[in-house]
C-alpha cells in the first residue's frame, strides 16, 4: 500500500505546499483507492509540516511549488516529492494511480524546478546555473 499526500485548495492542487491549508491523504493498494481523508494544516511552520507528513506515514507528496527548506526536511524523512504539478486533484491522482506520466498538462506554469524525477534526485548543486562554453 502507498500513501500519497496532495495539498488541496478546493478541487485543485494548492499552488505552494508551504502555505496549503489542508492535505488530501490517499491510500492506494493494487491500483485502487482504499481510503482518503482531508487533514487540516492551518498555518503551521515548515518543521511542523514536515513532522506531519512523517506522522501520517506519507510515502509520496505531489505538490506545486515548495520551498527548498521544506523540501529538504520532507526528503530527509525518505518521502518522495513530486513538485511542479498543477491542476485538478482527481485527474492528477488518477494519473498517479494508473502509473501515467504527469505530463505538460499537469505542470505548474513557469515551473522549471528539479525535473520530473522529483526533488533532489541525481542533481548536482548549482548545475543549472553554470554557463556552457561555446
Amino acid at each position: 500500500m502507498r500513501r500519497i499526500a496532495l495539498p488541496v485548495n478546493g478541487a485543485h492542487l494548492s499552488a505552494v505546499l508551504d502555505f496549503a491549508g489542508k492535505l488530501l491523504v490517499v491510500d492506494i493498494d493494487a491500483g485502487s483507492v482504499v481510503d482518503r481523508r482531508e487533514v487540516a494544516l492551518g498555518d503551521m511552520p515548515a518543521p511542523s509540516r514536515a513532522q506531519k507528513f512523517r506522522e501520517l506515514g506519507v510515502d509520496t507528496v505531489i505538490c506545486g511549488a515548495i520551498s527548498n527548506p521544506l523540501a529538504a526536511m520532507i526528503a530527509h524523512s525518505g518521502i518522495e516529492i513530486i513538485p511542479g504539478i498543477a491542476g485538478n486533484v482527481e485527474q492528477i491522482l488518477a494519473a498517479r494511480i494508473n502509473n501515467d506520466i504527469l505530463g505538460p498538462q499537469h505542470m505548474l506554469p513557469g515551473f522549471c524546478g528539479r525535473g520530473r524525477g522529483g526533488w533532489g534526485r541525481h542533481r548536482r548543486r548549482g548545475h543549472h546555473m553554470r554557463r556552457r562554453e561555446v
